[in-house]
């Protein structure tokens, strides 16, 4: 993937007060903005973009090396290579606020890599990134993708407050992480689907604090990337603003179509393990994610085989056997597999592909390293499973119930026989 087009606003004086960073390779960017008294805010945020530029050739390295790599791996490694930069950043930060006795000095940063129709990205603080997808002419869909680490935004996320009593509250303005802060470090490390003439917009919080989302939406959808980035500042502007701010909006080329990704979001969206996940909460699951492609008759697991993880149709039709005997069709949104996100239990039918198909899986393994990272994450999704392990217990239920009513003649079986009558019954058939 590479970007198509570039455009970048702001107010800081770039030569002595840096703020954001754009490159084509690899196709990177970032947006810094500086915390505490203001020699202390131009020098944090100045080793950040100093910090990612330095960084850049590693990041092309492993981009290069992970080409065509759709592996969990691939997309992680490239996520821990950023939250390592970002903890050693902060060790920096730290270490020179003490020396030069400048309390509060830190940065608030975000960073975005194109890595193989994905979007990798790491943040802290109230920088964020949003994603804009067209559909239609002049029309766009305009989607946050992180979470302010405000204490605001905490309250958002624990039903204590309001998203309208949010953008009026003075706790939006309140940081509980930023890079170079005292304590240790949390980066929220995230990916998301990309389409060919995708739109990336990444802002300052004062910026986004003063431009509501539905103008943003609608100055990304009229305006090429440059016009979009210069009609957001200047709303800014009119609308008061005090602070340093900067956006800024790139337009991404990509293999696969807006369409495509839209079909891929529209599936982990609606898919029941994924289904009560925030936008921004699937984007933390998404790096975790296998995609596994499959040819017509591929298998994907067989019977017998040890059960390592969940998997969920984004494309396609998987057809499931056991013995040999049909049982069902799993197509797009159709999952299977929940019960072994919790544990190691034998597969007890055999799956391929019907069709062409595409398919992301959780293995337990990497199911176990969200729980230990985003622990509140890993919850909803297990709760989602646990509900589909007892829905498909109960279906299983009813089908023994009316195998037993018909096997004891309560309920007449016309002219099948009794062993085509329980097999339609098991498969769950008329």
């Amino acid at each position: 993937m590479r970007f198509l087009a570039t455009g970048t606003a702001t107010t800081a004086r770039a030569a002595t007060e840096p703020s954001a960073l754009v490159r084509d390779t690899p196709a990177l960017a970032a947006v810094v903005d500086g915390v505490g008294a203001a020699g202390g805010a131009v020098r944090a945020a100045g080793l950040a973009l100093a910090a990612v530029g330095e960084r850049a050739p590693v990041l092309e390295r492993l981009v290069e090396a992970t080409h065509g790599d759709r592996s969990s791996g691939a997309r992680l490694a490239l996520s821990r290579t950023l939250e390592r930069l970002f903890g050693e950043l902060h060790h920096v930060i730290q270490d020179i606020a003490r020396a030069e006795d400048r309390d509060g000095m830190a940065a608030t940063l975000a960073v975005v890599v194109l890595d193989a129709d994905q979007l990798q990205f790491a943040h802290v603080g109230a920088v964020r990134v949003y994603l804009f997808r067209r559909t239609g002419i002049g029309k766009g869909a305009l989607r946050l993708l992180t979470e302010d680490h405000t204490l605001g935004a905490l309250r958002v996320r624990h039903g204590n407050l309001t998203a309208e009593e949010y953008r009026t509250s003075p706790l939006r303005l309140r940081l509980y992480a930023a890079v170079g802060a005292p304590g240790d470090l949390d980066v929220d490390l995230r990916s998301a689907q990309l389409g060919d003439g995708d739109r990336i917009l990444i802002c300052t919080q004062g910026l986004h604090d003063l431009v509501p989302d539905e103008i943003l939406e609608r100055l990304m959808a009229d305006h090429d990337c440059q016009g979009a980035a210069d009609g957001m500042l200047r709303t800014a502007q009119a609308a008061g603003l005090a602070t340093e701010a900067t956006a800024v909006v790139l337009e991404v080329g990509a293999d696969r179509t807006a369409a495509v990704a839209d079909e891929i979001d529209a599936v982990l969206r609606t898919n029941r393990l994924f289904c009560d996940l925030t936008g921004p909460e699937r984007a933390v699951v998404a790096p975790y994610l296998d995609e596994r492609i499959l040819a017509p008759a591929g298998i994907l697991f067989r019977e017998g085989d040890p059960g390592d993880g969940f998997y969920v149709v984004a494309h396609g039709t998987l057809r499931v056997t056991r013995s040999g005997t049909p049982l069902t069709d799993v197509g797009p949104g159709g999952s299977l597999g929940e019960l072994c996100l919790a544990r190691d239990v034998p597969r007890s039918a055999t799956t391929y592909a019907a069709t062409p198909v595409l398919v992301f899986a959780l293995t337990r393994a990497r199911f176990q390293e969200i729980m230990v990272r985003r622990p509140t994450v890993a919850a909803k999704v297990l709760l989602a499973a646990l509900d589909g392990v007892g829905d498909r217990l109960r279906e299983v239920s009813d089908r023994l119930s009316h195998v037993e009513k018909i096997a004891i003649g309560a309920v007449p079986v016309g002219e099948s026989t009794l062993r085509a009558a329980v097999v339609k019954a098991v498969r769950g058939e008329p």
